[in-house]
């Protein structure tokens, strides 16, 4: 949890984290003027090699509600060699890793 104050020392924003088993963060919600309201909320999914594989954002303030999605490719190691970016199922982002393995 995270507190924000305003410069005269009032009570700004709140923000209040939310965790897996794992310690993977799972949901994000962001609050008004400490607890009136909710404005802003994240929430993560994860594949079994802990990777962000969807994130939901819903903006209240601004009625935002967006999802992205990620889809890797794995070596045989585990590592993921690539990875797409979708937001609202349109790409918007690829990365490719060349990883080197030494005996």
């Amino acid at each position: 949890e995270t507190i924000e104050f305003k410069s005269n020392g009032d009570y700004g924003d709140r923000i209040v984290y939310k965790y897996d088993s794992k310690g993977n963060e799972v949901q994000v919600k962001h609050y008004a003027d400490f607890y009136k309201s909710i404005t802003k909320e994240v929430n993560y999914e994860y594949n079994q090699q802990n990777n962000v594989i969807k994130q939901s954002l819903v903006q209240l303030l601004d009625n935002i509600n967006e999802e992205y999605r990620n889809e890797y490719e794995y070596d045989e190691y585990g590592n993921y060699l690539k990875l797409l970016k979708y937001r609202d199922k349109q790409l918007i982002g690829s990365e490719t890793r060349w990883i080197s393995y030494f005996d």
